[in-house]
């Protein structure tokens, strides 16, 4: 799977929040490297969690094995 800025994807077990990918920081054949915006499901508003940056960017890596319970939105 190849993540692409200004997506929304949605992983298979979601109950409220999707992941909007701002940029691709890194990828190899075992992960990526994400910034990316929490986004709530039903609202689409960008969510800010306590004690997160400011403008509501967070990094996260998803390895390759989980690529398959990732869908694009």
């Amino acid at each position: 799977m190849k993540f692409k800025p200004g997506c929304v994807y949605r992983h298979d077990t979601a109950k409220d929040l999707d992941i909007m990918v701002a940029r691709v920081r890194y990828v190899d054949e075992k992960r990526s490297k994400l910034l990316i915006r929490w986004i709530d499901m039903r609202t689409g508003d960008i969510r800010i969690f306590p004690g997160g940056r400011y403008d509501g960017l967070y990094n996260v890596v998803i390895l390759s094995k989980d690529y398959k319970y990732w869908k694009k939105v």
